[in-house]
C-alpha cells in the first residue's frame, strides 16, 4: 500500500493523497477521521480484491457486462459494517458519488461508486468506474459500467537515440515474447525476474530524457469482448479478468475478417478458384486491431503482475476492544477478543523455541507481565492461559487490564509472524508485504509500557516486509518515537526521510490532516492542535498559577 485519496467518503468531502510510511500513526482528537481513513482503506481493498457481480442465474449475458458490486456490509477480509451508501455518504455531499483511489505497488486504481438503482439506503452500491494506471508498463485501463465502453491508453516510449536505451527496449521486446510462448515454469519465472529489471531501468531513463510521447489508444463497448475465451474471467468478479478480457477481445478482432470463396463459370470450366477476404467488423474494430496488434502479450503481463499485486498484500485489522478476564476463553464466543487471539494463536500449533514462540516470551518479560505462558486446550472447546512470573503461576484472568490488552496484541502479533513463515528457530523470512492496522493499542497502558510500545512495532517493522498504520491517543507513544529518531544520529534531513520509519500525521477538528516532519534532533518541524503535547503542560501551568494565588493571598 502506498497512498490513498477519497471524495465524499464519511467526514471528507475532499480528502487528498495521503502517502504511508513504514509506520505512519494517525493522532488528533475524537471524530477528527481517523477511523475514516482507516475504513476508507479497508473498504476499497477488499471490494477491490473481491469485485461482485449481479449475474443472471439463467443467463449470464441476459444484460450484457453486469456492473460490479461496491459492498459496504461485512464482506470477505475485514468485519467494517459500514452500513448503506447512504450512511457513509459525507453530509452535504452535491453529488451521489464517492470516489476513492489506492495505490498499490505501481499500480493506482480509481474506483467510482453511486447508488443501486434500487436505491441508496442498501448494504450495496454500483461501480459506476473503474480506472487502473500500470505505471511500470505506461498503460491506463478504464471501465465505464454507465456508458458500457472500456478504453486502453498506451503511452508510447520511444527512444532518442541512445543505444543503452534502444538495447533495452529491444531486450524488453524480446523478452515480452518470450513470455507469451514458454511453457516452461521455470525459464518463464527466470525470464520475467529480468524483464522486471529492465523495465524499471527503463522507466528511469524514459523519466530523465522526457521520452514518453503522446499515446494511441483502443476504446470498444464493454459487451463487444464477451467472448467464448473471456466467458470463464467475466463471471469471476476479479479486477484482472477484465483487463484479460481486453486481450480476449483483440484475439476476436480478426475473426470478423472472414474469407469468402466463389466460383465463375469460367473458374469451374477452368477448375481455378478465387478467394477474397471481407471485412465484417465496424471501422472501430479495425483502428483497434491497428493499436493493439503487438500489444496482446503486455496486456496479459499487465493482467498478470495486477493479479499478483492484489493477491501479494495481506492486510490485518488489529481494533480497539475491551478484554474479557475469565478463566475459560470459549472458542465460540466471537466479541472475545481474548478467545480469538488465543485460539487464533494456539490452533497455529507453535513449536516450542520458535522464532514466534521466543517472540511473545521476550515481549512478556519486557512489558513486565512475566517469563513464560502455558496455554491449555480444554476439549477443543475453549482454552485456559496461565502467566509464568517470579512468584509463580498466575491465570491471566487474574492479572490486570493492561497485561491483557498487551496479551492480545502479542498473541495477534505472533499469528500474523507464523502465517507469514516464521516457523523455525531462525525465523524464517517472507517477502509478502503486510499491512498491519492497529487501533489505540495504548488502552489501559501505563505510560511507560505506552512508551515501550514504539519499541515492539519499530522492531517488528525492522522486517521491511512489515508496514503499520497506527491510531493512538498516547503522547507517551509519540515522544518515545521521537526519541528513537534522535538516537539514529543522522544530521540530513534528506537522509532522515530514508531511513527513518515513522511518519506522524495530525488530524485537526477541522481541516486536512499533516505531516507533523521529523527533525533530525527527533523535534518535529509543524506543530500539534491544541489538547494533544500541550494539555499536561497547561494542566502543570493552572496548577501553578492557583498555588502562587494562595500564597500571595
Amino acid at each position: 500500500m502506498k497512498s490513498i485519496s477519497f471524495k465524499n467518503f464519511r467526514r471528507f468531502a475532499d480528502f487528498p493523497e495521503f502517502k504511508f510510511g513504514d509506520i505512519t500513526i494517525l493522532v488528533g482528537g475524537n471524530n477528527a477521521g481517523k477511523s475514516t481513513l482507516q475504513k476508507a482503506l479497508l473498504l476499497v481493498f477488499d471490494n477491490i480484491r473481491s469485485l461482485r457481480k449481479k449475474v443472471s442465474a439463467f443467463n449470464i449475458f441476459d444484460n450484457g457486462f453486469e456492473t460490479p458490486q461496491f459492498r459496504f456490509d461485512a464482506n470477505e477480509f475485514h468485519d467494517l459494517n459500514l452500513g448503506t451508501f447512504e450512511r457513509a455518504l459525507f453530509t452535504g455531499s452535491k453529488v451521489k458519488q464517492m470516489e476513492f483511489t489506492l495505490q498499490i505497488d505501481n499500480f493506482p486504481i480509481h474506483v467510482v461508486v453511486e447508488p443501486d438503482a434500487n436505491g441508496e439506503d442498501l448494504p450495496v452500491a454500483k461501480v459506476a468506474l473503474i480506472e487502473v494506471k500500470d505505471a511500470k508498463r505506461h498503460i491506463l485501463y478504464t471501465f465505464n459500467f454507465n456508458t458500457r465502453r472500456m478504453r486502453v491508453d498506451f503511452e508510447q516510449i520511444n527512444g532518442n537515440g541512445s543505444p543503452e536505451f534502444d538495447k533495452i527496449q529491444s531486450r524488453i521486446e524480446e523478452l515480452r515474447r518470450k513470455l507469451a510462448q514458454e511453457d516452461d515454469a521455470f525459464e518463464a519465472a527466470m525470464a520475467n525476474q529480468e524483464l522486471e529489471k529492465l523495465l524499471k531501468v527503463r522507466n528511469a531513463l524514459a523519466h530523465d530524457t522526457h521520452e514518453v510521447d503522446e499515446s494511441t489508444s483502443a476504446e470498444t463497448d464493454i459487451n463487444n469482448y464477451l467472448g467464448v475465451k473471456g466467458e470463464r474471467r467475466i463471471t469471476s468478479g476479479a479486477l484482472p479478468g477484465y483487463i484479460e478480457n481486453i486481450e480476449a477481445y483483440t484475439s476476436t478482432i480478426g475473426a470478423r475478417a472472414v474469407s469468402v470463396t466463389g466460383l465463375t463459370d469460367d473458374e469451374v470450366e477452368n477448375e481455378t478458384d478465387s478467394s477474397e477476404e471481407v471485412w465484417n467488423g465496424s471501422e472501430d474494430d479495425r483502428a483497434n486491431e491497428q493499436v493493439l496488434a503487438d500489444k496482446r502479450s503486455l496486456i496479459l503481463e499487465s493482467a498478470s503482475a495486477l493479479e499478483s499485486e492484489l493477491r501479494r498484500p495481506h492486510v490485518y485489522y488489529i481494533q480497539a476492544h475491551g478484554v474479557s478476564q475469565k478463566m475459560l476463553y470459549t472458542i465460540d464466543d466471537k466479541n472475545d477478543f481474548m478467545a480469538q487471539a488465543i485460539h487464533e494463536y494456539a490452533r497455529r500449533g507453535v513449536v516450542r523455541g520458535s522464532f514466534t514462540d521466543i517472540f511473545i516470551r521476550k515481549w512478556m518479560n519486557e512489558f513486565g507481565i512475566g517469563s513464560d505462558y502455558e496455554i491449555e486446550s480444554i476439549g477443543g472447546e475453549g482454552y485456559t492461559f496461565k502467566v509464568i512470573t517470579q512468584n509463580g503461576t498466575m491465570n491471566l484472568a487474574d492479572m490486570g487490564m493492561g497485561t491483557n490488552q498487551l496479551m492480545v496484541l502479542l498473541l495477534s502479533l505472533a499469528t500474523i509472524m507464523f502465517e507469514e513463515g516464521h516457523h523455525g528457530k531462525d525465523g524464517g523470512k517472507s517477502f509478502i508485504p503486510k499491512f498491519i492496522i492497529i487501533e489505540e493499542p495504548e488502552q489501559n497502558l501505563h505510560p511507560r509500557l505506552q512508551s515501550k510500545l514504539a519499541d515492539l512495532i519499530s522492531e517488528v517493522a525492522m522486517d521491511d516486509s512489515y508496514k503499520f498504520l497506527i491510531e493512538t491517543h498516547s503522547e507517551y507513544f509519540i515522544r518515545r518515537t521521537q526519541v528513537l529518531v534522535a538516537e539514529m544520529n543522522i544530521e540530513s534531513e534528506e537522509e532522515l526521510a530514508k531511513q527513518n520509519p515513522f511518519k506522524v500525521y495530525y488530524f485537526p477538528a477541522e481541516g486536512m490532516p499533516y505531516d507533523m516532519k521529523y527533525l533530525p534532533s527527533g523535534r518535529f518541524e509543524n506543530k500539534f492542535g491544541e489538547g494533544f503535547f500541550d494539555e499536561a503542560s497547561s494542566a502543570a501551568l493552572t496548577i501553578s498559577k492557583l498555588e502562587r494565588r494562595k500564597i500571595n493571598g
